[in-house]
């Protein structure tokens, strides 16, 4: 059977369209590779900061360096919680030793990786509780980037001003 070229044009068209879509999924996707690379470095800033400097803040009404990683824990808990449907791990407090709060800022990055990981696009408009109302999760991801850039950057000035290189600032191991 022949077919005519404008058919084969438009077939092939068609194909190479679809090929440029992304993956399945590409919001949840999106949201995992951040939340990973925003663990990493939240962490990491919270490994790179002496014990001595966690009570650290530039000006007297802004949060120190430790409220700062206690802060991400607790906002990283709460809002899983509600993509999850199940109650995170315990929020350290912002007066903990800073070993609490290392291991409370892991375990809620932990945490949001489990949740997210039973996520896929359709949920994005699902209503789930959220600091006590209905929230869709999608808006729930949105202030989960939202909190992990603001408190990312917030962190890698409270490390400079220390003269304390960023994780991300850092040069990369050669693979």
């Amino acid at each position: 059977m022949r077919f005519p070229a404008s058919t084969l044009v438009f077939v092939l068209a068609a194909s190479a369209a679809a090929a440029q879509q992304p993956a399945g999924n590409p919001v949840t996707t999106s949201i995992k590779r951040l939340a990973r690379g925003s663990g990493r470095n939240m962490v990491a800033s919270a490994e790179s900061m002496p014990a001595d400097k966690w009570g650290f803040k530039f000006k007297p009404d802004v949060m120190t360096f430790g409220e700062i990683m206690a802060h991400v824990a607790d906002d990283n808990n709460i809002s899983c919680t509600g993509i999850a449907g199940s109650k995170g791990p315990a929020t350290p407090k912002p007066t903990d030793a800073r070993d609490q709060i290392i291991a409370g800022l892991k375990a809620s990055f932990a945490f949001c990786d489990s949740a997210l990981a039973k996520l896929d696009d359709t949920q994005l408009g699902k209503s789930v509780q959220y600091y006590g109302s209905p929230a869709p999760v999608g808006g729930i991801l949105i202030g989960l980037a939202n909190d992990w850039g603001s408190h990312y950057s917030q962190a890698a000035v409270y490390l400079r001003l220390n003269r304390i290189l960023p994780p991300s600032a850092r040069p990369r191991p050669k693979s």
